[in-house]
């Protein structure tokens, strides 16, 4: 079973807050999104929604680029929840 993610969009800000499970390996993690537009870019590498890992062990800049041509960016930032019922 995958481990369930929670995140918060703030658009204004243009970041993404997400929190994942304690046993989360966060370096090699797969995101599913929708957007409207042309492409999204991590880097110089097109994302897939559902397919494309990042290692979100840092920030990681998703760009959306509009069919015109004018792009957004998103910062997502990832957070692994601590699990409260180890140590009792």
């Amino acid at each position: 079973m995958k481990p369930r993610a929670r995140g918060i969009i703030d658009q204004q800000n243009h970041k993404v807050r997400v929190s994942v499970p304690s046993n989360t390996n966060v370096s090699n993690l797969i995101a599913t999104f929708s957007y409207l537009g042309k492409s999204v870019y991590v880097g110089e590498v097109q994302q897939q929604s559902g397919i494309t890992p990042n290692d979100f062990s840092r920030e990681v800049v998703y760009r959306i680029t509009a069919d015109d041509g004018s792009y957004i960016e998103y910062t997502v930032i990832v957070t692994v929840t601590e699990d409260k019922t180890k140590g009792f």
